[in-house]
């Protein structure tokens, strides 16, 4: 996959950082990894979409900043989430819906990473939406790397996530 950048544009949802526009989760612990997806208790947030050659869905990168020791308070509620949530039912922009969370190997980047996918039906047919998530602290940002497709696997490139973090953290290192 190739990924050609679009200029930021934000939108509604990165409006009030952190703001819930939905129910919360069925499961309290499911809900810590939507809160850490969302960047809920940010300080300020910036998300970036990049658009495949071969995928009509786009992928993101948000970077949300925390003040003092919140990236790690967030950090910490999004690995105990991820122990124990594996479903939960929402409500989301085209009403309810029931999700399949599997964690997966995280990567060795920045001060610690996560990686899981989500899995919900489509609305239309019984193909699955199908979401991959990578989120890594590096000091007080947290970065979360996401990819989407319908019916087939979503994939963010390891490699670019790689490079976004190293970048990430030297600029922190220059700061």
């Amino acid at each position: 996959m190739q990924g050609g950048k679009v200029p930021f544009e934000e939108s509604s949802a990165d409006k009030g950082v952190g703001g819930r526009t939905f129910p919360p989760a069925s499961d309290p612990a499911c809900q810590f990894v939507i809160d850490a997806r969302d960047a809920k208790g940010a300080f300020a947030r910036i998300s970036q979409i990049f658009n495949w050659k071969d995928s009509i869905w786009p992928g993101t990168s948000s970077l949300a900043s925390y003040e003092g020791g919140k990236a790690v308070t967030a950090f910490r509620r999004l690995q105990g989430g991820l122990k124990t949530c594996r479903s939960y039912t929402g409500t989301g922009w085209v009403g309810p819906y029931k999700a399949e969370l599997t964690p997966e190997k995280a990567p060795r980047l920045g001060n610690e990473a996560v990686s899981y996918r989500i899995a919900i039906p489509a609305h239309e047919d019984r193909r699955l939406n199908e979401y991959q998530y990578t989120e890594v602290r590096v000091g007080s940002v947290i970065v979360t790397f996401s990819a989407q497709d319908l019916g087939r696997r979503a994939s963010f490139p390891a490699d670019l996530i790689r490079k976004q973090v190293e970048r990430l953290s030297a600029a922190q290192r220059h700061n």
